[in-house]
C-alpha cells in the first residue's frame, strides 16, 4: 500500500493540483485529497445504484435462483476483481474455517490462477471461481450474504449494489467502507482477519438485509447522484 501510495503521488497528483476542480465519489476521498494532497477545490458525488435492477427476492424467486445455480447450503458471494488489495487470501482462509458454507468468487485479475491454485492446494471444496458474470443481480438474490476484506476502496459499487439487493455485507473498516456501512445496523465491518470473518458470517442479524436497502433508497439512488452531480456542475 506505501508503493501504491508513493505512486499516486508522483503519478496523480500533480494533475489533479492543476484541474479546476476534482470530482470524487467519497467524503473521506475529498478530504484526503484537501489535506494531504492540497487540491484546493474537490467535491464528493457519491455513486448511485438502479435500485429497480438491485433489489431483494419477490415471494418464491430466491429458491428458484438457488436452484437454477445449485445453491443447498449458506452462501456467500465474493464480487471482486482479483488484485492484491481485494485481498482474496482472507476469504480462502475463511472458507477453510467454514467448510458448512459455499463462497461464489465472481470476477477475474491478475491474482485468478494464484488463488485457483491454492484453493486446490489446500483442497477448499466450498469455494467456487463464477468468473466474469452478467448475472450479478440475480446471483445477489440468489445467496445469503456478500463479503469484501477489501485493504482500499474509494466508494464500492459491488458494496451498494449487494445492500440494494437487500443482502447484508461483511467487510472491512477501511474510510470508504465507513461512509457505507453502520456496523450492526445495515451491516458488519470487521478486521479482514479470517477469524473475524468468520465468526461475523456466523452471527449476521436477520434484519440486516432490509436496512442495508433502506439506507441505499435514501441515499445511493441513481436519481440523488445525478442531482448532486448536476448541482455541482452549475456551481463550478
Amino acid at each position: 500500500m506505501r508503493l501504491y501510495r508513493l505512486g499516486y503521488r508522483l503519478l496523480q497528483v500533480p494533475n489533479l493540483v492543476r484541474a479546476e476542480a476534482v470530482i470524487t465519489v467519497s467524503r473521506w476521498a475529498a478530504r484526503w485529497l484537501q489535506e494531504v494532497h492540497g487540491v484546493k477545490r474537490v467535491y464528493s458525488v457519491p455513486n448511485g445504484v438502479d435500485t429497480e435492477r438491485f433489489r431483494p427476492p419477490v415471494p418464491g424467486e430466491k429458491e428458484a435462483l438457488r436452484e437454477r445455480y445449485g445453491l443447498k447450503r449458506f452462501s456467500v458471494i465474493v464480487p471482486a476483481r482479483m488484485s492484491p488489495e481485494k485481498n482474496h487470501l482472507a476469504v480462502l482462509l475463511t472458507a477453510r474455517l467454514l467448510p458448512e458454507v459455499d463462497f461464489l468468487l465472481v470476477g477475474t485479475g491478475e491474482l485468478m490462477k494464484l488463488w485457483q491454485h491454492t484453493t486446490r492446494l489446500i483442497n477448499l471444496r466450498n469455494v467456487h471461481f463464477l468468473g466474469r458474470r452478467s448475472d450479478i443481480p440475480e446471483l445477489y438474490r440468489a445467496v445469503d450474504a456478500m463479503l469484501l476484506p477489501t485493504l482500499g476502496e474509494n466508494q464500492s459499487l459491488a458494496t451498494l449494489e449487494a445492500m440494494a439487493s437487500g443482502l447484508p455485507v461483511v467487510t472491512t473498516p477501511i474510510p470508504a467502507q465507513e461512509e457505507l456501512v453502520k456496523h450492526g445496523e445495515t451491516s458488519l465491518l470487521v478486521p479482514p482477519r479470517p477469524s473475524a470473518i468468520a465468526a461475523a458470517l456466523k452471527r449476521l442479524p436477520g434484519d440486516l438485509g432490509a436496512k442495508a436497502r433502506a439506507f441505499i433508497q435514501t441515499h445511493h439512488t441513481l436519481e440523488a447522484s445525478a442531482k448532486r452531480l448536476f448541482t455541482i456542475l452549475e456551481e463550478t
